[in-house]
Formats: C-alpha cells, sequence, structure tokens
C-alpha cells in the first residue's frame, strides 16, 4: 500500500481498526518490529476489568463441599481471567452500541464514525495528539491470528457494547456448582470463561462509548503469546497534530518497510483533516 492507495475508501471501511499510542511506544518498539503488545486484564485502565472478581454459584441439589470447591475456584477463575488472557484494543469507524434508558440497545448517534479523528482518543491515547495512529485491517488481524491458532486456548473479537449497569452481567460471574463438581475446577473455569468471553471482555460502562471499541482476546495460558504481528496488517501511519515534525523522516521510513501510507491529522477552525505526511520542510 502506498500513499495513493488509502483512496480506495479502506479509512472509511469497516474493515479498518484504529490504534492510537505514544510516539515514543510505535517507534521504539512497535514499528520497528512489527509486533503490537498484547494487555493483560489486570493492566488495562477499567476497574471493571483489572478488580479480582466476587464470584457467586448456583445448582439444584449441590453436593457436599460446594462452597469449598467455589473458595478453591476464586483463585484459578482470577488466575485464567487477568493473568492467562490478553487483549489488544481499537477503535472502528462504526458507531458504538448503547444501552439507553429504556434498557435496548442502540447506535450512539453523537460519536464520531470516523475512527482516525477521535479527538478524546488522540488525548487520552495519542500524547494529547503527539503521538501517533496507527491503521491496521481487521481481515488481515483475523487471518494472523488463524496462523497461530495451535498455540492457543482460544481466540475471539468483536465490538464492544456499552452498558449503564455499574456491574458486570451476573450470569458471567455465576457458576454452575454441579458443572464445577464434575468437570474440575481448572477445566470448568476456563470454559466457562470462554463461554461468557462477551460479557466478560465486550462489554463496558456507557462512559466508555466514544473509544467505539473493537477487541481481539486471546486465551493463552503458556504465555506464548504476548504480542500480535502486525506486518501484513498495518495499513497506515497517522501522526498527530502535535506530533513534532523531527519524527515525520523516521514514520516515512518505518511505514515503508510494510508499505503502509502516512498521514498527517490536521486541525483546522475545530475540524480534522487528513493530509499527507511530509517528511521534510520545503526550503
Amino acid at each position: 500500500m502506498n500513499d495513493d492507495s488509502l483512496s480506495d475508501g479502506f479509512l472509511e471501511s469497516d474493515d479498518a481498526l484504529f490504534h492510537y499510542t505514544k510516539v515514543s511506544v510505535a517507534l521504539e518498539h512497535i514499528l520497528p518490529d512489527a509486533r503490537l503488545r498484547l494487555s493483560l486484564l489486570r493492566d488495562t485502565n477499567d476497574p471493571r476489568e483489572y478488580k479480582f472478581k466476587l464470584l457467586n454459584m448456583q445448582g439444584w441439589s449441590l453436593p457436599p463441599g460446594a462452597e469449598e470447591l467455589l473458595d478453591r475456584a476464586h483463585p484459578v477463575f482470577d488466575r485464567i481471567l487477568r493473568n492467562e488472557c490478553r487483549v489488544v484494543c481499537f477503535c472502528t469507524n462504526a458507531p458504538p452500541i448503547v444501552q439507553t434508558e429504556d434498557e435496548e440497545l442502540h447506535q450512539d448517534p453523537y460519536s464520531s464514525n470516523v475512527g482516525w479523528s477521535k479527538s478524546r482518543m488522540w488525548s487520552q491515547y495519542g500524547e494529547n495528539h503527539r503521538g501517533l495512529c496507527l491503521v491496521l485491517s481487521k481481515a488481515a488481524i483475523l487471518q494472523q491470528l488463524a496462523t497461530v491458532q495451535e498455540t492457543l486456548d482460544w481466540f475471539a473479537s468483536g465490538a464492544v457494547t456499552y452498558l449503564k449497569e455499574d456491574r458486570i452481567p451476573r450470569s458471567a460471574v455465576t457458576l454452575d456448582g454441579n458443572l464445577l463438581a464434575n468437570q474440575g475446577v481448572e477445566r470448568y473455569c476456563s470454559g466457562h470463561i470462554e463461554s461468557y468471553h462477551e460479557a466478560l471482555f465486550l462489554t463496558k460502562h456507557v462512559d466508555y462509548r466514544d473509544e467505539s471499541e473493537y477487541r481481539f482476546i486471546v486465551a493463552d495460558h503458556n504465555g506464548r503469546n504476548e504480542s500480535l504481528n502486525i506486518s501484513n496488517s498495518l495499513r497506515a501511519v497517522v501522526a498527530g497534530d502535535r506530533t513534532p515534525k523531527v519524527y515525520f523522516p523516521l514514520i516515512r521510513t518505518l511505514a515503508e518497510k510494510y508499505q503502509a501510507a502516512c498521514r498527517h491529522a490536521y486541525w483546522d477552525r475545530g475540524k480534522a483533516h487528513l493530509l499527507q505526511l511530509v517528511a521534510k520542510e520545503k526550503a
């Protein structure tokens, strides 16, 4: 992909994903190695995710010792969820799905649907507009994960739904006491987390709706996949409005390794414009 190839509408497509990051992280780690770090839930900034989960248990005619099994399940569930499952997060062009006062799910009509020009994301994750936004292909990432599938316990992906409830859906943290006894703590907890991955990984409080987030979830108890190879999925690198121009030549050099386009997000009178990234000022 060269600088002229984004005219096919890729940046506005459903396949485009946007990852905001600091300029130092992108230029020193992500782009030189074509590796995007997968984060543990314990390292996220959302207390719904980084906090220990207190579990419930239900079931008919629970076997003797069920309460002891629940006590044993707590640390196992926590270890798998927060220490063995990793996520990588992106913005999308799609408006977020939010739960409104009528308890129904609707698209948020007020959210920006342009993934590279989200001011809040540039401010919070893009180093106050001094960072970079990496543009990747969703389809290519899925293909990459498929090549390492045999080394994973499981993987999944999907758009985040934003709920007004403060708590995680109860079903996701309620264990079946009979199945827990029959299957054993380790097997049951692993299967429960996979079965309820949408509630555990793909729901957030409505306060986060402006992120329009899409996630890839990787469960890997062996820790062999701590990063994602993006050499075949990177499509463009967008510099922020305040990204120092001294970095522009390096940005172009690194982007060219992957035939990725280079752009500059420039704000004028409150509106974002996507310009060609010029590596050298004209005399």
